[in-house]
């Protein structure tokens, strides 16, 4: 018994003592530093090792307080879990790292655990970056804007699907209690307007958000400049040209109907005249022009006779004499001017002893040599009437 005792023994302290040989021979090729990444977009697992090995696998093994186990290999030094992860918005997971080389295990695995779950018991919280803010006045007071992380951080696995709405705080240089604002998981865009008391050169937000059990980073904005917001100069250009080119087009609109109506009466005044007048207008006669005509014919007075009776003022151009005023043409118009003239009236030395029995108040109307015209009488104040 003694003997059979011994020769069990002899046979497995060997093998135990070789055993733990190559157990410490590879305890320096296990994976170190092995670390987790996670942002906005997915959850990386790194480490570094310190064999040079080609042929050297890695083991990663993921598992979840739910004991949901998931598991790839590789032969880089990292790898993304980002598909390895179950409602990554509340599990805690544990990641394991362990090289492998020729179907054998080297050394000891190594293993790191995180979690989104801000309530989570995991050391390492991952969480999303809180979206650009973008701050612009409206109307006295500050729009805070931005993207909403529901629609930019789609294709996280932190938010695969999620049900939750962004819950966000905001607080101020002057507004110490944080002010809670919902934006909704539909809405692409989350905007808030700020009030502000007093008037500051420079205006500050700083912002805290939550979608459900997963918290984002706090950030800040800053905005320098008055609350009241201007129109930008191309807004005034393009009211100003199209005030002008209102007012041209009504301008060109009064011209036209002016023009129009200016036809329509001509039209109208021109179908009230006769129609002799179109006639006239038509055939384009000249108006009757005025002509001068001699009024009188030159008057010759001869010597009177021995009887004063039978005197009489002999008369040229008898024949001028009996048309009526007015009716002689041109040429007589031409001879009697120059027979009036000649200064043509004669009187006799009688005459002058009967001028002072002239009394008629219609007298006949005569041009002197020098001009002047006289009432022309006959013998004993009578009446020279032609």
């Amino acid at each position: 018994m003694r003997i059979l005792i011994c020769l069990i023994v002899l046979v497995f302290i060997p093998r135990s003592a070789s055993k733990a040989v190559s157990q410490s021979s590879f305890s320096h090729l296990s994976p170190a530093n092995v670390f987790v990444l996670c942002d906005n977009y997915g959850v990386e697992i790194r480490w570094d090792y310190p064999d040079s090995r080609h042929d050297v696998r890695f083991l990663v093994e993921v598992n979840d307080h739910l004991k949901q186990r998931n598991h790839a290999e590789t032969q880089n030094r990292f790898l993304n879990i980002s598909s390895m992860l179950s409602r990554p918005a509340y599990n805690n997971y544990n990641v394991t790292v362990t090289a492998v080389w020729r179907g054998r295990k080297l050394g000891p695995s190594s293993s790191v655990q995180f979690t989104f779950n801000q309530y989570g018991s995991s050391k390492i919280k991952c969480r999303l970056d809180f979206p650009e803010v973008e701050l612009s006045p409206r109307n006295n007071k500050l729009r805070v804007r931005f993207i909403n992380p529901l629609h930019l951080y789609s294709n996280s696995p932190a938010l695969r699907n999620s049900t939750e709405h962004l819950t966000y705080f905001i607080t101020t240089e002057t507004i110490k209690i944080p002010k809670y604002f919902i934006c909704n998981i539909n809405n692409r865009t989350c905007e808030v307007y700020m009030n502000f008391s007093e008037i500051q050169d420079v205006y500050c937000v700083y912002l805290e958000g939550e979608i459900g059990q997963i918290r984002l980073n706090n950030t800040s904005s800053c905005y320098t400049g008055e609350l009241r917001d201007y129109p930008p100069i191309t807004v005034l250009l393009y009211s100003l040209l199209g005030v002008c080119v209102t007012l041209l087009v009504i301008t060109s609109i009064i011209l036209l109907l002016v023009k129009k109506c200016n036809a329509e009466i001509k039209k109208k005044a021109s179908s009230a005249f006769p129609s002799f007048l179109e006639d006239m207008k038509s055939s384009n006669r000249k108006p009757l022009e005025p002509k001068l005509e001699n009024m009188f014919s030159s008057v010759l007075i001869e010597p009177a006779d021995p009887k004063p009776k039978q005197q009489a003022l002999l008369l040229e151009d008898s024949n001028d004499l009996e048309q009526p005023f007015g009716s002689t043409d041109l040429e007589n118009t031409d001879t009697d001017t120059k027979s009036t003239s000649a200064g043509s009236v004669v009187l006799d030395d009688e005459l002058d002893e009967l001028q002072d029995g002239y009394d008629c108040p219609h007298a006949l109307k005569m041009e002197m040599d020098d001009g002047d015209i006289v009432d022309a009488y006959g013998p004993r104040g009578a009446v020279l009437d032609l």
